[in-house]
């Protein structure tokens, strides 16, 4: 799961917004592309994300509730 806390922004804005929760399958996250030496997923290049915004059924799938 991602969590993005929207506390600020890198230009120095202290504005904040709703936290948002992003759950991603293990086998999808694998596959997301990294940022060299430190292995970040850079997420603004993957178009998909929205797809998993608040998904907790696949969490709910997976515990087979």
């Amino acid at each position: 799961m991602i969590a993005r806390l929207n506390r600020g922004s890198k230009d120095g804005s202290t504005s904040t917004q709703a936290q948002q929760y992003f759950v991603i399958p293990v086998g999808v996250a694998k596959t997301l592309p990294r940022t060299e030496g430190w292995g970040k997923v850079s997420f603004s290049k993957f178009p998909e994300l929205q797809t998993y915004l608040a998904r907790w059924d696949l969490i709910r799938d997976t515990l087979g509730m």
